[in-house]
Formats: structure tokens, C-alpha cells, sequence
């Protein structure tokens, strides 16, 4: 009896270390807890939020480039901070080898996404300005080609010529404020991350602020030529615009004074208010138009 005794205590000794060290073990998760985002999130779901804006593309870097070296960071806190084991109560081995693995893994790929997104931003950034100079430089010297001067060109021509030139100025401030960033980019992509960039970028690094300036150049000489063409177009707007005046002030008295809208309509409302409805999404596409030919020839109110 004593030594069944003597048996039980110990085994209740034993069930109570056990329940103590698991209480001890357990409190290693807390310490792991500020990593958990590493294998709850995707690098997806804050790339989205870095890139709400997609059209500005280097915008968004230098939030980009935070999240790399914060990623440098906590590579640097796992390596230092998770040890391969944890020994608790001297007597239970919690073995982390295989986690903190995992862990620097996943950082290793969150860093990968975003250095891949501040390089797919600045080759983007590049390409994009590329094209667009080289096509509008074609479209131009092409209009010298079929139109040597502006007495010889006719309306199709002249409006395509002015949406280049509008198309210039819409981005030129943008673009201009481009270069800088784009080179810090760069230069973090190689000083911080190793990244060897293609060739084709480097060229187009070097070759792309002398091509803008030459392509704002091109675009000013053309705004000087077709002057006074755009002069004559800008006064037909003008006399569209007064003449749409007239006709919206007439249709907002016809409307107000339509059968639709009285007792004793003469025809089915509904098919009077869908007529009105369709003069009404005439007119608005009518506004569209004038509003486009109002910047395109730069009417003022």
C-alpha cells in the first residue's frame, strides 16, 4: 500500500510538471506572435494596398522600398532573437529549428514581391515614357510629311496633331517630377538589393530625359505653327457653345412646360418621359463633346 502510495504521488507530481512546463511552453507562442502576419497575410493583399493607384506607379515606391528594408530588418530580429531551441523547466526541449526556417522564408519572399514591384515599377515607368515619345515624335514628323504647312492641313490632321500636343502637357508636369525618384529607385535597387538591371533600362535610364526634352521641344514648335488654325477652331467652339446655350435655355422651357408632367396627358406619360430622357442624354453627350474640343483648342468660359 505505501508504495502504491508513494506511486501515486509521484504521479501526481509528475502530471503537475507537466501541466506547468506545457503553461511555460505555451507562452513561446506569445513571444512568436508578432511574426504571425508572416503566414496569416499574403504579400498579395499589401501589394494591393501599396498599389491602389496603379497610374502612378512611382508613387507608391517609396512605401515599397519601407517595406523592404523593414523586411531587412526583421530578418535581422528572427536570426538574432528565435533560437533553434528553447529549453523550459531544464527538462522539455522545444526544438524551433524548422520554424525559424520557415519564418525567414517567408520574409525572404515578402522581400522578393516587393523588390520585384519597385522593379516592375521603373522598368513600367521607363517603357511607358519611351513609347509614348517615340510615338508622338512619329505622329509629328509624319504630319511634317503629309502636311508641310498649316494652310495644307485639314481638320482631321489639325485634331490629331492638337491631342498629341494636349497629351504632351497633361503629363508634363508628372514627367517632369519623374526623374528623380526614378533614379533613387534604381539606385536603391542596386546599392541595396543587388539587382543587376537589363540593359535595354540602363539605355533608356541615360537616354530618356534628354528624349522628354526633345518631345516637349517638338510639341512647343507644333502649338506655334497651328496658332492660327486653332485660333479659327477655337471660334467655332465658342459659337457652338453659344449656340448649345441657346438650345439647352430652350429645352429647359420645354420641359418644364411638357404634357408628361400634367393630368390630362394626351399619350402615355411613361413614352413622354422616355423621349425626354433621350434629349436629355443627347444633350449631356453634346456637353461631353464641346467640353472636349473646349480643351483641346483651349476655350475659356
Amino acid at each position: 500500500m505505501e508504495e502504491l502510495q508513494e506511486l501515486q504521488e509521484m504521479r501526481e507530481e509528475l502530471n503537475s510538471r507537466i501541466v506547468s512546463v506545457n503553461r511555460d511552453a505555451e507562452e513561446i507562442l506569445l513571444d512568436l506572435q508578432p511574426y504571425s502576419y508572416l503566414w496569416k497575410e499574403e504579400p498579395d493583399s499589401v501589394i494591393k494596398s501599396l498599389t491602389a493607384n496603379p497610374e502612378d506607379a512611382l508613387g507608391n515606391v517609396p512605401q515599397i522600398i519601407e517595406q523592404i528594408r523593414n523586411c531587412e530588418t526583421l530578418r535581422t530580429q528572427i536570426t538574432e532573437n528565435v533560437q533553434t531551441f528553447r529549453l523550459v523547466k531544464e527538462w522539455l526541449r522545444v526544438d524551433q529549428a524548422n520554424f525559424k526556417d520557415h519564418l525567414l522564408s517567408c520574409v525572404d519572399d515578402w522581400q522578393k514581391r516587393f523588390k520585384d514591384l519597385v522593379l516592375e515599377s521603373v522598368c513600367r515607368c521607363l517603357y511607358d515614357l519611351d513609347a509614348f515619345c517615340t510615338d508622338t515624335e512619329t505622329e509629328l514628323n509624319e504630319t511634317v510629311t503629309s502636311a508641310p504647312t498649316t494652310e495644307q492641313m485639314d481638320s482631321a490632321t489639325l485634331l490629331k496633331v492638337i491631342t498629341r500636343i494636349q497629351a504632351v502637357q497633361d503629363r508634363r508636369t508628372t514627367t517632369d517630377d519623374m526623374f528623380k525618384p526614378l533614379a533613387s529607385a534604381i539606385k536603391f535597387l542596386k546599392t541595396e538589393c543587388y539587382e543587376e538591371l537589363d540593359a535595354q533600362v540602363q539605355v533608356l535610364q541615360q537616354s530618356l530625359p534628354e528624349q522628354w526634352l526633345h518631345t516637349k521641344k517638338l510639341s512647343e514648335q507644333w502649338r506655334q505653327q497651328i496658332s492660327t488654325p486653332m485660333a479659327k477652331e477655337a471660334s467655332c467652339v465658342r459659337m457652338q457653345v453659344t449656340s448649345f446655350s441657346s438650345k439647352q435655355i430652350q429645352f429647359r422651357e420645354l420641359f418644364r412646360k411638357s404634357s408628361a408632367f400634367h393630368r390630362d396627358c394626351p399619350m402615355p406619360a411613361v413614352d413622354m418621359l422616355d423621349k425626354l430622357r433621350k434629349d436629355i442624354q443627347a444633350l449631356q453627350e453634346e456637353v461631353q463633346e464641346l467640353t472636349k474640343s473646349g480643351k483641346l483648342f483651349e476655350v475659356r468660359n
